[in-house]
């Protein structure tokens, strides 16, 4: 998460698991699905624009609302941060 901590609006086990449950990481694994087993879109920002907007009322209660956490490597099975340091 860029080296930093959660944010401070995270003060409840239950907002900071919420938080955790948000996260998603890139990767460069591909593959293909049908068109109609997508069923719906979501929104993934950067974790301090996730901060900011799950606070406003529009995206308070939002269920498609995600923050880039960093990134899986497939091939060794390492996950990194947002600046690129192992996490895994």
């Amino acid at each position: 998460m860029s080296g930093q901590s959660l944010p401070s609006s995270l003060l409840s086990s239950n907002q900071r698991k919420d938080f955790m449950e948000r996260a998603l990481y890139q990767s460069s694994h591909s593959d293909e699905n049908d068109v109609q087993t997508v069923s719906h879109k979501c929104l993934v920002v950067s974790v301090s624009e996730y901060d900011a907007m799950s606070l406003t009322r529009r995206y308070a209660d939002s269920q498609d609302l995600y923050y880039l956490a960093g990134t899986y490597e497939p091939t060794t099975g390492m996950i990194y941060n947002t600046d690129g340091v192992p996490v895994i």
